[in-house]
């Protein structure tokens, strides 16, 4: 595959790359939120990123700074329910699966707040979701 660096949509927060194969096309984001600016924010980067995909697949892993119960944190924030929302209303899908260990580990606490994030052409493809047991990776196969 050859993969392509889209620059209008990258920055230190933010690594957008086409994928492409002999017959498919994939894009692939891998974003920050800064937990000291507005969700939406983000939500506004997804959307352009959306619309420039056009129906390609699409993954995102996202390190989102929100709790929502639906990617099996303990609790609902209000950043939580936000995107939440965002993403029932784009048709789009969180890939994590509940495990025992949580996509974010630190000495101020765990939670589920990395994201894997998919369309529904993607969704469909990833056959397996896990969280490493030694890191806070997700392992996505195909």
């Amino acid at each position: 595959m050859e993969t392509i660096l889209l620059t209008q949509f990258s920055n230190e927060d933010r690594v957008v790359v086409e994928a492409r194969g002999e017959n498919t096309s994939l894009i692939l984001i891998s974003m920050y939120f800064d937990i000291n600016r507005t969700i939406d924010t983000y939500l506004q980067k997804i959307q352009e990123i959306l619309t420039h995909a056009k129906g390609k697949g699409t993954i995102f892993a996202v390190d989102s700074n929100a709790q929502s119960t639906a990617w099996h944190d303990v609790l609902t924030n209000k950043r939580g329910k936000a995107l939440q929302e965002y993403l029932i209303s784009r048709q789009l899908y969180i890939a994590n699966e509940e495990r025992c260990y949580r996509t974010f580990q630190s000495g101020r606490g765990a939670s589920n707040i990395d994201l894997t994030i998919a369309n529904n052409q993607t969704i469909v493809s990833i056959n397996y979701w896990s969280i490493h047991e030694k890191k806070a990776v997700p392992i996505i196969i195909f």
